[in-house]
């Protein structure tokens, strides 16, 4: 509900860390992300090969995965990467999967 959206917006302020200028609350309450369509049913960050968003995909989810082969836009550790990553994040449906797994070695 609006009501309880709220109350965990709310909840966010407390929180004044930021990553690459942003705080949870500034990315939970700004129109440039809440104008993301949430249109995807899994995500998989850090992938690799991809084995869980291309297996989501061939039961026809809608399915996206975002490794470092993909190129610096891809890399987590720049802002651009942060930002696709988030953006990847933020279209998940309400009721889709985020698989994230990152390198041991990282």
């Amino acid at each position: 509900s609006m009501h309880s959206a709220s109350a965990c917006i709310d909840s966010t302020r407390q929180f004044h860390y930021k990553v690459w200028g942003l705080t949870v609350s500034e990315v939970l309450t700004t129109a440039r992300f809440n104008s993301i369509a949430r249109d995807l049913d899994c995500v998989e960050l850090w992938c690799g090969v991809g084995a869980v968003w291309k297996a989501a995909a061939a039961q026809g989810h809608r399915s996206e995965g975002l490794h470092l082969k993909n190129g610096v836009a891809a890399d987590i550790l720049t802002k651009t990467g942060f930002l696709k990553a988030l953006e990847l994040t933020l279209r998940l449906a309400t009721s889709g999967m985020l698989w994230m797994a990152p390198v041991c070695s990282s």
